[in-house]
């Protein structure tokens, strides 16, 4: 049996049946670099599929720039992970003897990974890669955790030498390692994006100097020993750090990057941050697990070094005061120059006075998102809110939004009277788009929904070019 039949006995399912529609029929007559372009935004097993329409799509599939190779969908009918894992190994090996490409553009795949099994393997088909000057690396190994089979092992660790001289610009991998001696240098790599990852504390400082050139960086659910997290660099454009915790262990984020444009926190609990010279930063994001104030500290020591990017995402604790600062309340650190803010928020009155401290100390703000959240044991939060306490607590200052948009809006009557209170106020107000929540609880009939966007669009407004939207 030749190696191209054997593939597709792997998972490939035939249809010798088949017939080409009209249609089929015209994109047959396309060019082949058209062809190509077509088939590289499919998953390898497709794209080994399209084989089978006509002798002119035989072997196009061998020349594709990208090669996605995903065990869940290759391999999608087998008894145990241990067989799968052995067939996939083997698919993956017989598609690159047949691969005839000189160059390729993004290689991904998505295995459970055992080290002990199919290291040699993982080694093999990146060598591959590197020889036809992959551009983008992207290895998830860490497996499904919802199968009952599914245990972590050792992670696996990326064979440094063999990126040294390759063209790898972007380099992704989930579940795994790599600790590079140093004196190698990967001068091509641009972006890093490690989830799951084994670090310790000397590992990111190593990797700036092994990656000269390196603007974008992602650190998701790292783990090891890596209790201080500092990172220095004057080619750094984007950052991401994601889901990280240390229980017991003190923790610390110290960044120094003066070309930082983009900076996202989300749900990394340190008890120190440290951001240095980020004169450049445009927008950030920073979000921790919960709507909740005991986050206030971690929070309160992102923001006060955010106050003048133009873009924020960040939950809405401004109406809080926390015992460990003498009183002293969050409006300290409510920034000033963003033009973009999008706010996870529920309505209750510390929110609401944190959306009033926003809109008093944001001459600049012009595009406002509300993410609607409810905690159902807040009870403060079930408050129905008059207008007349909205005007007390919110000051009646003008207000010179432009745009606002909530989403999850559940048409609750503290939801229309802060509408009420915004289109009283909102003398430069142009549009207010409404997205309903459709989910959970929280979802909205759409009867409902239609009565409140009625009794909505009869409120008065102070700027007559207000107009209301809903999706």
């Amino acid at each position: 049996m030749e190696v191209e039949e054997e593939i597709m006995n792997k998972g490939v399912k035939e249809t010798m049946d088949w017939k080409p529609t009209r249609e089929e029929n015209l994109i047959t007559k396309l060019p082949d670099h058209l062809l190509l372009n077509i088939i590289s935004f499919l998953p390898i097993k497709d794209a080994i599929n399209t084989s089978l329409l006509s002798k002119k799509w035989r072997f196009l599939w061998t020349l594709t720039p990208n090669l996605d190779f995903d065990q869940r969908l290759i391999i999608p009918q087998n008894p145990s992970f241990s067989e799968s894992r052995k067939l996939f190994a083997n698919f993956i090996d017989r598609a690159l003897l047949l691969y005839q490409g000189s160059s390729i553009q993004r290689l991904r795949i998505w295995f459970d990974f055992d080290p002990d099994l199919f290291e040699s393997h993982i080694d093999s088909w990146i060598r591959f890669e590197i020889r036809r000057n992959v551009i983008e690396l992207d290895l998830d190994l860490s497996g499904d955790m919802r199968d009952p089979e599914f245990s972590y092992t050792t992670p696996y660790f990326l064979n440094e030498a063999s990126l040294i001289r390759g063209s790898v610009r972007v380099l992704k991998v989930c579940f795994g390692g790599l600790y590079p001696p140093p004196y190698y240098r990967f001068p091509s790599i641009t972006t890093v994006h490690l989830k799951q990852y084994a670090l310790m504390d000397h590992t990111i400082p190593d990797l700036f100097t092994f990656c000269p050139q390196l603007e974008n960086l992602v650190l998701d659910s790292v783990f090891g020993e890596m209790l201080h997290l500092k990172i220095c660099s004057a080619k750094l454009k984007t950052l991401s750090i994601m889901n990280y915790e240390r229980d017991g262990e003190i923790t610390s984020v110290d960044i120094l990057a003066p070309n930082l444009v983009s900076f996202s926190c989300i749900n990394y609990i340190a008890d120190e941050y440290t951001l240095k010279d980020v004169s450049s930063l445009e927008e950030a994001v920073v979000l921790f697990p919960q709507q909740d104030d005991k986050f206030f500290p971690h929070w309160s020591k992102i923001i006060k070094f955010l106050g003048h990017v133009r873009s924020l995402k960040v939950q809405n604790l401004w109406g809080m005061q926390h015992p460990q600062q003498n009183g002293e309340c969050s409006e300290k650190i409510c920034p000033s120059k963003f033009r973009y803010l999008e706010l996870v928020t529920g309505l209750s009155e510390m929110e609401l006075l944190g959306i009033a401290r926003i809109l008093r100390l944001s001459p600049n703000l012009e595009i406002m998102v509300l993410q609607m959240v409810v905690k159902t044991d807040d009870n403060v939060s079930q408050e129905i809110y008059t207008t007349d306490f909205l005007e007390k607590l919110l000051t009646g200052s003008p207000i010179c939004l432009k745009k606002l948009k909530i989403t999850s809006f559940m048409a609750t009557d503290n939801e229309l009277e802060l509408l009420k209170y915004l289109l009283k106020y909102g003398l430069t107000l142009e549009k207010i788009i409404l997205v309903p929540s459709k989910t959970g609880l929280a979802s909205v009939p759409p009867q409902h929904f239609a009565e409140r966007f009625q009794e909505l669009q009869a409120f008065p407004r102070s700027s007559q070019s207000a107009e209301i939207f809903s999706f």
